[in-house]
Order: structure tokens, then C-alpha cells, then sequence
């Protein structure tokens, strides 16, 4: 089982899987940041924002704690940090992202991802007047059951359950390397806090911030029983 969330066969597989909704959400996030501006994305993931954010002319950095995502950004010339997002260094930006249930996952199984009343204050205080930070978070209506999907070159299975305020998911994932064309397993099991958007919304209002809550991320659906947020800097 990999000791940190997305070790070499997940990472593959998520952000393949990711990549699409990701560049449907790109011309929305780059007119959100506006032109020539610097966008800082949280949980990265492989890079597929950023880069697709390039072509707009907005540069940007990530964050992300796996080092198999990590890598997969670094192959795409996107600058990225590998660190725990509670101990992400962002230079000021006129953008925060943090998409994909990035600040719910915990790092391990005995660790708890940093809390939003201490982890949001200090992100925005790197934002620039003006700015903005864009939230997608898991709440209390996230899918649980048995997951199936498999193709020629991958399979995954998934099971999600709830543990009071937290959610539990084992993913199997099996995929085909593509060097020697042998399948690779991956087992990991990642716990996600849930959270309520009034208290979320209540964190970035106690800092100043105006809210916004969002029904989509431009042409992008949210993730299954996901809210997000926007909260605008003076």
C-alpha cells in the first residue's frame, strides 16, 4: 500500500481522468485571474491547470504532495513544490486554487490535513489586493458505495465509506506500464474531511473576504456532493 495518496499507479490513472474536466475549466480560471496574472494551484495534481493557463499568458505554481504527480508536472515544465499543502510557500498571486477536494485529503493515515481556520488566513494574506481564491471541497453529500471502471490498459476499483465527518476510500488500481507493457497494482486508502459551505464561507468572511458560492467551475461540473467557493480579496 503506498505510504503517501497517489503513488505511481493512482497518479497515472487520476490524472488521466482529471485532465479533462481540468482543460474544460482553463479559459474560466484564466479570465478569473486576468491577464498577466500570477495563479498559485494547491493539490496540482500533475499540472494539466497550470499548463493549460500558459496558453492564456498567466503563469503560475503549484503544490502538491505526491511526488509521482509532482513529477508528472515537472514534465510538463510546470514550476512545483512537493510539499504537505499546509506547508505550501506560494509567491503572491493574484489567484489561489484549490480544486479537486486538494485541501480535504489527509496526508496519511495518522495525520490530518492542516485546518481551514489556520491554513486559509495565511493563504490570503499571500494574495494580492483584488485577488481571489477559488475552493472546491467535499460536503456531507459525497457518494459512497463500490466503484468499478476498467479499460485494455487499466482497472480500478473503488470503495467509499463514511466515518463520521470523514469519508474512506480504498482504490485498487491496476494499469499497464508503458515501457514493458506489464500490469503494475497500486492499493492505497485515503480519508477525506467533509465539510459544511456555511462554515467554510463563515472562515473566508471572518478575514475580509466576499463569498461567492458557485454552482459550476466555468464549463466544468463540480465533483459529485463538492460545493465551491469564491472568495474575493479588497
Amino acid at each position: 500500500m503506498s505510504d503517501t495518496p497517489f503513488g505511481p499507479v493512482l497518479a497515472r490513472l487520476t490524472a488521466a481522468a482529471r485532465a479533462p474536466r481540468l482543460n474544460n475549466m482553463a479559459p474560466w480560471v484564466a479570465a478569473l485571474a486576468g491577464s498577466g496574472a500570477f495563479v498559485g494551484d494547491l493539490g496540482c495534481g500533475d499540472g494539466t491547470l497550470l499548463s493549460g493557463l500558459r496558453s492564456f499568458g498567466i503563469m503560475g505554481a503549484g503544490v502538491d504532495p505526491s511526488p509521482q504527480m509532482c513529477a508528472l508536472a515537472r514534465a510538463r515544465g510546470v514550476s512545483v513544490q512537493t510539499a504537505a499543502l499546509g506547508r505550501a510557500m506560494l509567491p503572491p498571486a493574484s489567484l489561489i486554487c484549490a480544486i479537486g477536494e486538494a485541501l480535504a485529503l489527509h496526508p496519511d493515515a495518522d495525520t490530518r490535513p492542516p485546518a481551514l481556520p489556520a491554513l486559509l488566513p495565511r493563504l490570503i494574506q499571500g494574495l494580492k489586493p483584488g485577488g481571489a481564491i477559488l475552493l472546491e471541497l467535499p460536503g456531507q453529500g459525497v457518494p459512497t458505495g463500490t466503484f468499478w471502471e476498467e479499460s485494455e490498459s487499466h482497472a480500478l476499483h473503488l470503495q467509499a465509506t463514511r466515518d463520521g465527518n470523514a469519508l474512506i476510500r480504498r482504490h485498487v488500481a491496476f494499469a499497464v506500464d508503458a515501457d514493458d507493457a506489464s500490469w503494475q497494482r497500486g492499493v492505497e486508502l485515503h480519508r477525506l474531511s467533509l465539510f459544511h459551505p456555511a462554515q467554510v464561507t463563515a472562515v473566508l468572511t471572518n478575514v475580509g473576504l466576499t463569498v461567492e458560492p458557485l454552482s459550476q467551475l466555468g464549463d466544468a461540473p463540480l465533483l459529485p456532493g463538492c460545493f465551491a467557493l469564491l472568495g474575493r480579496k479588497p
